[in-house]
């Protein structure tokens, strides 16, 4: 099970070292090892990706990774309500506009 992916090397050497040092078996795989068609290896640069084999261990060794510094995924965020309001009302004004000026 895919853990994390970094550019950066010693990070994931800390990572690998702190997840074994809490006998979370896992293992690494970089993206130079797995060849040029993989696609994480699009952007060119070496990308370390840990592995868990048991997912049972997921929330123990993210919790370890986020001790780290490891990035944290949000995920995407919506405009604040002002921001989309304000974003839907000018575009139901155009489609008025446009409504009211359509002659076919």
């Amino acid at each position: 099970m895919l853990l994390y992916e970094s550019t950066d090397d010693g990070f994931a050497e800390r990572a690998l070292a702190a997840l074994r040092a809490a006998e979370i078996p896992c293992y690494e795989t970089t993206t130079s090892t797995l060849g040029n068609n993989y696609a994480l290896a699009a952007s060119g640069d070496t990308k370390h990706l840990l592995f868990l084999e048991r997912p049972d261990d997921y929330e123990r060794a993210n919790a370890i990774l986020i001790q780290l510094g490891a990035a944290i995924d949000t995920g995407p965020r919506l405009p604040s309500r002002p921001v989309l309001f304000l974003i839907v009302a000018i575009a139901i004004l155009f489609a008025l506009v446009v409504g009211f000026n359509w002659t076919p």
